[in-house]
């Protein structure tokens, strides 16, 4: 079955809120981490470049621990959808759910 461009944005949009129900508290403890690392690195004088290539670095890091989970509940989301849903709109949404995920990540650490 194909989806209407409106149905498959909502149905991105709910995968999202189901994988940031289920990994709210990773995000929320990797940006606290940031936040902790980012005052301890201005408050010990480490220099604008440093902290920049730390951040670049703990976002790579934090969107390749991520990847696996991603794939995992992305997996198990669309394997209890209908089997109707062509196999073409579930990978659409979920390479728009992965964008939507590595935004927040990005939104994160910079």
């Amino acid at each position: 079955m194909y989806m209407s461009i409106v149905e498959s944005e909502q149905e991105i949009e709910k995968a999202c809120d189901a994988f940031y129900g289920a990994y709210k508290s990773s995000l929320l403890s990797k940006e606290q981490q940031w936040q902790n690392a980012f005052e301890a690195s201005r408050k010990s004088g480490m220099s604008l470049k440093s902290l920049v290539r730390a951040a670049a670095l703990m976002k790579s890091n934090t969107k390749k621990d991520l990847e696996k989970d991603i794939n995992r509940f992305l997996y198990v989301y669309f394997r209890n959808k209908p089997d109707e849903l062509h196999d073409e709109i579930i990978e659409i949404c979920k390479i728009a759910v992965k964008n939507e995920i590595y935004k927040e990540v990005d939104r994160i650490f910079d």
